[in-house]
C-alpha cells in the first residue's frame, strides 16, 4: 500500500479491524511450528517457510521466524482498539511492534508483558490498565462478528473504500500492483 500511495500521491486512512483465525487457541500459547505442521502438514510448512521469509525480506524484515509461541490474540485486539482511539499513528506503530514481536522474535501475542512492552514502544497510553480490565471487550467481539458476517475467512483482508463509497476487497498477501490497480481505478473515477 505504501508504494501505491507514493506512486499515485494519494492520501488514505488505515483502520485495523479484529479477526480471530483460531479463537480456540489457548492463552498460554503453543508452539507455532507444531501448530502449523498439524494444520497444514509438514511438507506444506516446509514449502511455506522460504516463501514467508522472502516475503518478509522484501518488506525490509530479514529475520522472519516460525519459532516461538502462538496463542489467543484477544487481548492484542483490545490493545489495538485502545491505540486507535489515541491516534492512527499510534495504532499503526503498535501493530508494527506486535508483528515484529510475533513474526521475528517468536513472542506470543497472548503474553500480557509482550503486549505492554509493544504498547510502550508505540507510545500507547494505558495499556496495562486496559489489560487488567475488561475494557474494549465488546468492541472487539462486535468487530470480529462483523468480519464473520462479511465473509472474511483469513488475514490479511483488505476492505478498500473510495471517498465516493465504492468498495473493493482483497484477501491474502498482495503485491503492490494489486493496490495500484484499485487506487488507480478509484482515481480515474474521481473517488480517491
Amino acid at each position: 500500500m505504501a508504494q501505491a500511495r507514493e506512486t499515485l500521491g494519494l492520501t488514505f486512512e488505515v483502520k485495523w479491524r479484529p479477526f480471530f483465525l483460531d479463537p480456540s487457541l489457548p492463552t498460554e500459547g503453543k508452539s507455532k511450528l507444531e501448530h502449523y505442521n498439524a494444520k497444514f502438514g509438514v511438507e506444506r510448512v516446509k514449502q511455506m517457510a522460504p516463501f514467508m521469509k522472502q516475503t518478509f525480506e522484501s518488506e525490509g524484515i530479514p529475520d522472519y521466524s516460525m519459532d516461538g509461541l502462538l496463542g489467543n490474540t484477544f487481548d492484542s485486539h483490545r490493545l489495538i482498539e485502545l491505540a486507535g482511539e489515541q491516534s492512527e499513528a499510534k495504532q499503526d506503530a503498535l501493530v508494527e511492534q506486535l508483528f515484529r514481536a510475533y513474526f521475528t522474535q517468536g513472542k506470543s501475542l497472548s503474553d500480557r508483558e509482550v503486549l505492554v512492552a509493544a504498547a510502550g514502544r508505540a507510545e500507547v497510553d494505558g495499556a496495562r490498565e486496559l489489560l487488567e480490565s475488561s475494557a474494549k471487550r465488546e468492541e472487539v467481539l462486535a468487530g470480529v462478528e462483523e468480519a464473520y458476517r462479511a465473509g472474511v475467512t483469513g488475514v490479511p483482508h483488505f476492505r478498500i473504500r473510495s471517498s465516493s463509497g465504492v468498495v473493493r476487497e482483497l484477501s491474502g498477501g498482495q503485491p503492490p500492483e494489486e493496490f495500484l490497480k484499485i487506487f488507480s481505478s478509484f482515481a480515474r473515477r474521481g473517488g480517491n
